[in-house]
């Protein structure tokens, strides 16, 4: 989960105490009746209905809480252009390699120039453990990209996973005139 991200919370046997909330820019639920701010950034449905049902237990006895996304806003689509078939955007509602994005967009056309770029527009959401989130250079003076070849991608050597708001760019051949 992340900011912007909204959730059906329910309590059975309460219908007064059902309420839709988004997550705020911290990360946390704080529009919660009768409960401090829960943070919930980074963590899955199921990890926030225990931690609400542990919130909840203090106030009603054995509280039973469902939980559930109704609309993933923290994930911007993804973009690829150039030479694929057809320019897409790809919503990333769960983790996706490069060559997913490629099979959305229909494949590749006739004149790739056998390079893929991809322009990293935001930090990585929810690094796994032990991996460094990347930041956004703060000085500009550097932009975060990677550039894949498209054999390595075809042989399976390389394929990164695309994060949201990425943007990938297949670069198309330039006519050879002889």
């Amino acid at each position: 989960l992340g900011a912007g991200d909204v959730l059906d919370i329910r309590l059975y046997g309460l219908p007064d105490m059902n309420v839709t909330a988004q997550v705020d820019s911290d990360g946390n639920l704080s529009s919660l009746p009768f409960l401090d701010p829960i943070p919930v950034k980074c963590r899955t449905e199921r990890q926030v209905q225990r931690d609400l049902t542990v919130a909840y237990s203090r106030l009603i006895k054995e509280p039973q809480i469902s939980v559930r996304v109704t609309e993933r806003n923290s994930r911007s689509p993804a973009s690829i252009s150039g030479a694929v078939r057809q320019s897409t955007k790809v919503p990333m509602s769960r983790s996706q390699r490069l060559n997913e994005l490629v099979a959305a967009a229909g494949g590749f056309t006739q004149k790739p120039a056998g390079r893929i770029q991809i322009l990293y527009t935001q930090p990585q959401l929810c690094p796994d453990a032990g991996e460094i989130a990347e930041a956004m250079p703060i000085d500009g003076t550097a932009i975060p990209f990677q550039v894949i070849k498209i054999s390595e991608l075809q042989k399976g050597i390389s394929n990164p996973v695309i994060r949201p708001g990425d943007l990938v760019l297949v670069t198309e051949a330039e006519p050879v005139y002889i």
